[in-house]
């Protein structure tokens, strides 16, 4: 029985001290200070499979209303977490010779699982740091989903080298406080403890850019980033 009322006691004492964290929130928008790019028609000729279907470059994914930017990851750094992975993997398909979704998130250890919707062959290439390879298996037709661990620093790069103009990407995150852009370019990241952290935005052909934030307990705080044509 005293083991039992220890054990009680010591989770409730959890309960309270995970209560008792003040958290806030972010939120903001990501937009293109340039000219707005053009989508180009890719060259797919080379494989009848993807010459079924037209696709155009989506390296800059900017929306014709507010020059909003998507695919931007933002991630908080300078901010341990003792929140567990999550169990469930992350999904990237190659499906009318493209990844899908181009852009993932995922925390350092959590499961990758690559699949082919294609009726041809694909081979995912990976890099780290687009020098050094992690990976390069080929996945034909209807083949067993491809499982992986995220590991690394920074960025995975992702290439098919039979299908040159096929590029995926996954940031690797060591706290659940992250987001990734959509078509409105909009972001938001809850739940996160007060304090001053740096927040990164990272586009795959536009770069980098810091910004420090501050959270307030019960606050959100807005930023904007900016990201212009790439000279």
């Amino acid at each position: 029985m005293t083991r039992r009322l220890e054990i009680a006691s010591r989770l409730a004492a959890l309960l309270i001290a995970s209560q008792a964290v003040a958290v806030g929130s972010i939120e903001g928008v990501v937009r293109f200070g340039g000219a707005l790019p053009k989508a180009e028609l890719l060259k797919r000729q080379i494989d009848p499979v993807c010459a079924k279907t037209e696709a155009r470059d989506e390296s800059i994914l900017v929306s014709s209303e507010g020059h909003a930017l998507g695919n931007v990851v933002l991630r908080l750094k300078g901010l341990a977490s003792e929140l567990p992975v999550p169990a469930e993997p992350v999904v990237i398909d190659q499906r009318e010779c493209l990844y899908h979704p181009r852009v993932v998130i995922a925390r350092l250890g959590q499961s990758l699982k690559m699949t082919n919707s294609d009726s041809t062959l694909h081979n995912i290439h990976s890099y780290l740091g687009n020098t050094r390879t992690l990976f390069n298996q080929a996945q034909p037709p209807k083949a067993a989903p491809l499982f992986k661990t995220a590991a690394g620093d920074d960025i995975i790069s992702l290439k098919c080298d039979i299908h040159p103009w096929m590029r995926g990407y996954i940031a690797l995150a060591t706290n659940p406080y992250f987001a990734l852009t959509q078509k409105d370019g909009k972001f938001r990241i809850d739940g996160v403890p007060d304090g001053e952290y740096t927040l990164e935005a990272w586009h795959e052909t536009l770069g980098r850019q810091n910004a420090r934030v501050k959270i307030q307990a019960s606050r959100s705080t807005r930023l904007t980033f900016t990201f212009g044509n790439q000279k």
